[in-house]
């Protein structure tokens, strides 16, 4: 009689939850991520929130007390008070917060408002995520940017420096937590004199957490689109040269450049995020989202829900978009790739122990590819650490490509 196979070795539970609200007033041209465009005056359904604090309750067996909590979409901020403190409080059931847990809104800034803000501390929130992406309301434009009650950025408030200026002068004076904006280097219509200029505006506000992406054209976007069909001028050289001027600007008033696209002050850096960075368990609830559970032995099991609003409602939270079953080669490349976007690196003895291979050997750092871009001043170590110098993180998907 034949053994019984062994069994797989249990999940290392999550302590990152991500939450994901696909609802949004109008969608950005640039956006390819999974998002619905709410009809007008219409609200975010109960029902979907019902269904994802259920999908929470289903997942609660992979979940330790959540350290961090992040709501994006989406537009979160178009949550009611109510339908945010709902899902804080699943969550609380479920698996319960961490004691000085971090919870992550993104939020639109035609959203924050003194009541907003308070609504939001009430329910836990101590972190926003500020999707300003840029100061010219020609640029917002062209990206059909919606910042003001479903409309695009026509005419004066909306999407003008002034009314920015306002809201971080609101967020200034209401809010207690932490503050992070997105900006986008290269949206059509941005010069690299209006980039500069809103950059130095959000640059004064002195947020906590400045992320920083040059525009990457999505197939399928209608931006996309528009620029292939030529009705929309893109420069990628232009899009990348400002991103270079805004890194520069942005470390020279104190932020430090953490990952590729992150800059923070001391001590504010996103631990949600680094979660991912690290290639650590997390999961994900919601239309849309996606999670993966990663076992003792190296190996992981990624879920996606349905990119389906109506069928992730009429399930409840409970219908799945596929599993995929992440080999030990795939998981350590993903380690890598995740490890060396950011400015801690790899470790070889974690990564040793994870994955049962020298990582020194892996990467080529005695004669391979890391010794290569070390003699080139584009990588270094620092003892138990490897990682990409700040020319080298400019190169990052050369090296990759190198590595794998």
């Amino acid at each position: 009689m034949g053994q019984n196979p062994a069994p797989r070795r249990a999940p290392i539970p999550a302590a990152a939850l991500y939450v994901h609200i696909p609802f949004c007033k109008a969608k950005c041209g640039y956006c390819d991520f999974f998002s619905v465009p709410l009809p007008p005056d219409a609200a975010v359904p109960d029902e979907y929130v019902a269904a994802v604090c259920g999908d929470i309750a289903r997942q609660r067996g992979n979940l330790r007390a959540v350290e961090t909590l992040y709501l994006g979409g989406g537009t979160p901020s178009l949550l009611s008070p109510r339908q945010l403190g709902r899902i804080v409080a699943a969550v609380r059931a479920q698996c319960g917060l961490a004691d000085g847990a971090e919870i992550t809104l993104e939020a639109n800034p035609a959203d924050i408002t003194g009541s907003f803000l308070s609504a939001a501390a009430d329910a836990g929130v101590n972190r926003l995520s500020v999707g300003v992406q840029s100061f010219s309301r020609e640029a917002l434009r062209t990206a059909h940017r919606t910042l003001q009650n479903g409309m695009t950025p026509a005419a004066p408030p909306a999407g003008t420096p002034d009314a920015l200026d306002s809201l971080f002068g609101t967020l200034s004076r209401s809010w207690r937590g932490t503050v992070s904006a997105d900006l986008i280097a290269g949206l059509p219509g941005e010069t690299a004199a209006s980039f500069r200029g809103g950059l130095t505006r959000l640059i004064g506000a002195r947020p906590h957490h400045i992320s920083l992406y040059a525009l990457a054209l999505e197939d399928g976007t209608p931006l996309c689109r528009a620029v292939r069909s030529g009705a929309v001028r893109f420069s990628e050289e232009d899009a990348d040269d400002m991103w270079l001027a805004g890194r520069d600007m942005i470390e020279a008033a104190g932020y430090g450049q953490y990952e590729v696209s992150n800059f923070a002050l001391t001590g504010y850096e996103c631990r949600h995020n680094q979660a991912y960075w690290r290639l650590d368990s997390y999961i994900g609830a919601g239309a849309g989202a996606v999670g993966t559970v990663f076992f003792a032995d190296g190996t992981g099991l990624r879920h996606t829900r349905p990119a389906d609003v109506a069928a992730y409602i009429r399930s409840a939270g409970g219908a799945s978009g596929g599993d995929e079953r992440l080999g030990l080669g795939t998981a350590l490349f993903e380690c890598l790739m995740l490890g060396f976007r950011t400015h801690e690196g790899v470790f070889a003895r974690a990564f040793t122990e994870r994955f049962g291979v020298p990582l020194a050997e892996r990467i080529g750092a005695d004669g391979g590819a890391f010794m290569r871009w070390e003699r080139e001043g584009r990588a270094e170590r620092d003892g138990d650490r490897y990682r990409l110098t700040r020319e080298g993180l400019l190169f990052l998907n050369r090296f990759l490509a190198e590595l794998a």
